[in-house]
Formats: structure tokens, C-alpha cells, sequence
């Protein structure tokens, strides 16, 4: 099996959503596939040469190489290609729109909605990502937790624009039941801040919160003013 590769890249190449290079290596050119991402960062060294960590799959009819510029990079692929659901293109789109930290974060604070926002990851596999990859992810990495400052902002950006879409399908669902703007608003406003469910990204827990903060004590569908 491949496992790293040095040598002259001859060309990129694209089929579809795939992107990769034609890696030069003794007088044999290799095929590998790479996120579209980890190509604008591969830095040749001072003989024109680049180093990348590969994996292997090997079929019956069919042998494909998956490149990648750090060795952590492919550690994490192998674990994301060993859950139930996840294929080598399902694992390369995982890295393609998120960095190896943004993702660890991601999988290690149960953020699904974040995974489910990266094509061909649905909710059933985003769950079993993190239940299989939650405590495996700190001593893959060999880093701590606090480390990913810089990366738990991108999710933060991330998470807000995936609420936003949330909120208004929360919403426009408490006014169907008779609920108006204000003690809607105080609703999503007392559970975030009781519940923490700004870091929750599943919409029917959100909106069970709030139904069940409204409940009490609260006589929304009358339309008199919350004061709690």
C-alpha cells in the first residue's frame, strides 16, 4: 500500500466535484486526489518537490490514491472513512469545506448541525460521526481542546447563519399556534440563555424549549404580555 509520495507535480487535474495532481515519483506518475483546499496550500520545497501523506483504497477493478498535505489530515480521513455511512468522497467533502481543527471542534462539542451543512452528510451520519469520533479526536489530534480558539470562531460564524434559518422556521411555527412576536422573542431569548442552546443546532429541541418555557405560568394564545 501508498503511503506517502515525494516528487515533481505535472499537472492538476478536475473530474466533477473531484480535484487532485499528477505527482511525478521516479518515472511514475501517480493520480491522486486531494481536497480542493489542501492544493492551494501544498508548498514545493527547494528542489520543486512536494510531499503528501496517502491512503490507498484498493478495489476489485479500481485503485485510488487520496493525498494529503499533513499527516493528521489523513489520520483524520481514516477515521471518518472507518464510520458506518462514510465513503472516501463523502470524507474528502468533510475536508474540502472544513480545516482538520475546524472539524475536530465541530465533532468534539456535537455540533451536527455544522456537519450537516457540508454536502452528502445527512443527520443520521453526522450523529454517528460524532458518536463513533467524540472521544477518539483530542489524542488523534495531540492537542488540546483550547487550541481551537481560532477555529471555534469559524464555527461560531457558521452556527449563526445555520440558526438563522432555524429561528424563522421556529418562529413562524409559534405563531401558527397562536404565540405573537413578543413572547416569541422572550421565549428563544430565556432558553438560549437557561438552556445553552446556542450550541445547539437541532431545531425540534429548540422549539420544545420554548414551547415548554411558554407553558409555564405563560398564556400566550390570550395575547397577554410575558413578564417572567
Amino acid at each position: 500500500m501508498i503511503g506517502w509520495l515525494q516528487g515533481q507535480q505535472i499537472s492538476t487535474w478536475q473530474q466533477g466535484q473531484r480535484h487532485g495532481l499528477v505527482l511525478a515519483c521516479g518515472g511514475i506518475g501517480y493520480e491522486v486526489q486531494l481536497p480542493r483546499r489542501a492544493i492551494n496550500r501544498l508548498e514545493p520545497d527547494g528542489e520543486g518537490r512536494l510531499t503528501l501523506w496517502v491512503h490507498q483504497v484498493q478495489r476489485k477493478d479500481d485503485s485510488s490514491l487520496f493525498g494529503f498535505r499533513d499527516l493528521c489530515d489523513r489520520e483524520l480521513f481514516r477515521n471518518l472513512i472507518a464510520v458506518n455511512g462514510v465513503g472516501p468522497q463523502t470524507a474528502i467533502a468533510l475536508l474540502e469545506e472544513a480545516s482538520t481543527n475546524e472539524l475536530a471542534y465541530a465533532i468534539m462539542h456535537k455540533n451536527i448541525g455544522r456537519l450537516c451543512q457540508i454536502h452528502g452528510v445527512g443527520k443520521r451520519v453526522a450523529e454517528r460521526i460524532v458518536t463513533e469520533l467524540h472521544d477518539k479526536l483530542a489524542s488523534l489530534l495531540n492537542s488540546d481542546i483550547s487550541s481551537l480558539s481560532e477555529e471555534k470562531q469559524i464555527v461560531n460564524l457558521s452556527l449563526e447563519n445555520h440558526l438563522a434559518v432555524e429561528l424563522l422556521d421556529i418562529k413562524q411555527t409559534l405563531k401558527s399556534l397562536g404565540y405573537r412576536d413578543p413572547e416569541i422573542n422572550h421565549a428563544i431569548q430565556a432558553t438560549s440563555s437557561e438552556t445553552d442552546m446556542l450550541g445547539c443546532s437541532d431545531s425540534e429541541v429548540w422549539l420544545r424549549e420554548c414551547l415548554r418555557w411558554l407553558s409555564q405560568g405563560q398564556i400566550g394564545c390570550a395575547g397577554t404580555e410575558i413578564t417572567k
